[in-house]
């Protein structure tokens, strides 16, 4: 019995051996074979065919600012636009003019100084004899003439023709407008040309217009400072009691134009110690200060104020015990320590009104009408009776 058992445990495991054999393998999984892909890259980006902007301009230079503002100047006086002529100067810009007795503060009170100088002269032209360049300043030179055609310093038209000679000193800000200007001609002068000054004056001949300016421009060179420094140490010369050191720096063909004088210009030593003289006669304390100097080239340029009192006669006119304190500009042209030219400009008219000696009529008057009759004096109201 335990044989058939075996038999048939023997028997189960052939047959179960004989079945693995003859069944058929399970299919196999077939393999995913990674197919490689390839992604198009993007287009490029279109090509810009515009071209680059042009670099900004430069700047323009100062002096590229200061003569077009010139320009602009001229050509507005010449034509009797006083807006074009007021365009150069800043809003809140500074007129000076010697003798006057206030300044005019801002475009707009420039522009109306300039409109009154075109109505009072017809034919009204100006240019530039010369034009100093420092820097920023501008140190130049004119010549105007015309017709008085208008009311002028309270007289009326009288057709005359007129010319002078004026010179300005101008500060540029960093924009190129005029931020400064100081006046300097002599409005005795035109009052000659129309007959309106004082008796016995003569008239200086009337200019005639440059057709071209003379441009100096500094160098910043030490022979200008040396020129200017020899000339500030000259004005020290009128305090001393003897000329000696006042023609150190003349000769005798120095030429000195002083610009306020009828007589016209000065030469050699000897007129030069007869104006020292009798200019210390009438002012013995005289002093020149100077307010500013430049040096362009061979030329001086200074503002200065003569200061004194007249204590004794001066031009003909007695001693007015009245203190002088007259404003200027001076220019001379120098070579190897000597004067070789010189100019002076003023307003005479200044100086005439600080010593007594007339009385500026105010620009700003009506003109009386010598035709009109004069109205009897109307009599004075009898004071109050004191308490």
């Amino acid at each position: 019995m335990r044989s058939s058992i075996i038999g048939l445990v023997v028997l189960a495991l052939v047959t179960s051996a004989c079945g693995d054999k003859d069944q058929a393998p399970p299919p196999k999984t077939p393999e995913t074979t990674a197919v490689a892909t390839t992604t198009a890259p993007p287009p490029p980006p279109p090509v810009d065919t515009t071209p680059p902007p042009p670099p900004p301009a430069p700047k323009p230079t100062m002096a590229e600012l200061q003569q077009k503002a010139g320009q602009t100047i001229m050509e507005a006086f010449n034509a009797h636009d006083a807006k074009k002529g007021a365009s150069v100067y800043a809003d809140d810009a500074t007129f000076r003019m010697a003798g006057a007795p206030a300044d005019a503060k801002g475009r707009d009170a420039i522009q109306a100084g300039m409109q009154r100088l075109f109505d009072s002269f017809s034919n009204f032209k100006a240019s530039t004899q010369y034009a100093f360049v420092n820097n920023d300043v501008v140190i130049a030179v004119w010549n105007m003439n015309g017709t008085h055609s208008g009311d002028f310093f309270g007289v009326k038209a009288t057709e005359k023709p007129v010319g002078w000679t004026g010179a300005s000193v101008i500060w540029f800000n960093q924009d190129g407008m005029i931020k400064e200007e100081h006046v300097y001609w002599d409005v005795g002068t035109v009052m000659a040309q129309i007959g309106a000054a004082p008796k016995g004056m003569k008239a200086r001949a009337i200019p005639a217009l440059a057709a071209q300016p003379t441009m100096i421009v500094a160098t910043g060179g030490g022979n200008e400072q040396k020129n200017v420094d020899a000339f500030k140490a000259w004005y020290g010369s009128f305090e001393q009691k003897t000329p000696d050191a006042f023609l150190a720096p003349l000769t005798e063909d120095t030429e000195w134009d002083d610009l306020a004088n009828p007589a016209g210009v000065m030469k050699g030593t000897k007129v030069a110690k007869g104006y020292f003289t009798d200019l210390k006669k009438g002012f013995p304390d005289v002093k020149v200060q100077v307010a500013n100097a430049w040096g362009a080239g061979d030329f001086v340029i200074t503002e200065n104020v003569m200061t004194g009192t007249q204590t004794g006669a001066f031009m003909g006119k007695p001693a007015s015990k009245k203190a002088l304190n007259l404003h200027g500009v001076d220019i001379a042209q120098m070579k190897d320590g000597k004067v070789v030219k010189g100019w002076s400009f003023a307003n005479g008219g200044e100086m005439a009104m600080q010593l007594g000696w007339i009385k500026m009529p105010d620009p700003n008057a009506k003109p009386a009408d010598p035709k009109a009759a004069t109205p009897p004096a109307k009599p004075a109201a009898p004071a109050a009776p004191k308490k």
